[in-house]
């Protein structure tokens, strides 16, 4: 079934909750992309670590909340149960302020799909490379040929646990479980959002995936960083899979 076939009995607020760190060269896009939407019962909170690139500023002006990390401990976990802590909206979608939505339905999808069945606990989407030759690199380009296909083509709901599900580039969860299952760190310094959705299938929830939700993301840099990037990724797969 497409998720657009869903439509929800009520609106819900969603807090949008960005993580950045000098993001000033594309975060502006960010927000202009979010102001698109079609969904307008929104807030944004950004989660900043110490930028000093003009980040601050910008969200001084552009945003609706805006807490500061100026310690060292900006670990994705500890980021997004701070955006959580500082949200008023019913569901969180969580992003980063290198993504660009490609959807200007996004938030209107994932009120949908919450709204109208209680039983799915969150929805995400996938990643693709920056249009942008600056934003990516041939490695990042490679990967997404071999990464699109552990995604399903049109909307569908899974029972367990499977790489991508609620990775916080592109997600929306329900924020009272957020609130019972806030985000644990783990020694990678990533799969906190992996680790997250196979607690709550635990609990008979179900978790979608649309790509209503996809978005454009990549790192860019060399190809090396871009390797052990994903070499750091499939060791955290592993251990929530088969050792958490």
């Amino acid at each position: 079934m497409d998720s657009l076939d869903f439509v929800s009995l009520t609106s819900f607020m969603i807090s949008v909750v960005i993580r950045t760190k000098n993001e000033i060269s594309t975060l502006p896009a960010l927000i202009n992309q979010l102001r698109k939407q079609t969904y307008k019962d929104f807030e944004i909170v950004v989660i900043d670590n110490n930028s000093t690139d003009g980040t601050k500023k910008y969200c001084d002006k552009n945003v609706d909340r805006v807490v500061h990390i100026f310690d060292e401990d900006f670990s994705h976990a500890r980021s997004c149960n701070l955006g959580v802590q500082n949200s008023r909206g019913n569901y969180i979608y969580f992003t980063n302020g290198h993504c660009l939505p490609i959807s200007t339905n996004l938030l209107e999808t994932a009120n949908n799909i919450l709204g109208r069945k209680d039983c799915i606990a969150g929805v995400y989407g996938c990643n693709y490379p920056h249009k942008e030759k600056n934003r990516r690199n041939l490695y990042e380009l490679l990967l997404s040929l071999f990464d699109k296909p552990l995604f399903p083509k049109n909307y569908k709901e899974f029972s367990s646990i499977r790489p991508g599900m609620l990775q916080t580039t592109s997600c929306c969860v329900r924020k009272e479980l957020l609130e019972s299952h806030p985000f644990k760190a783990m020694r990678s310094r990533g799969g906190e959002d992996l680790l997250l959705a196979k607690e709550i299938l635990k609990e008979d929830y179900s978790i979608a995936y649309t790509p209503e939700l996809d978005v454009y993301h990549s790192h860019g840099g060399s190809i090396w960083k871009a390797f052990k990037r994903h070499i750091g990724y499939l060791i955290m797969i592993f251990e929530v899979v088969f050792i958490r």
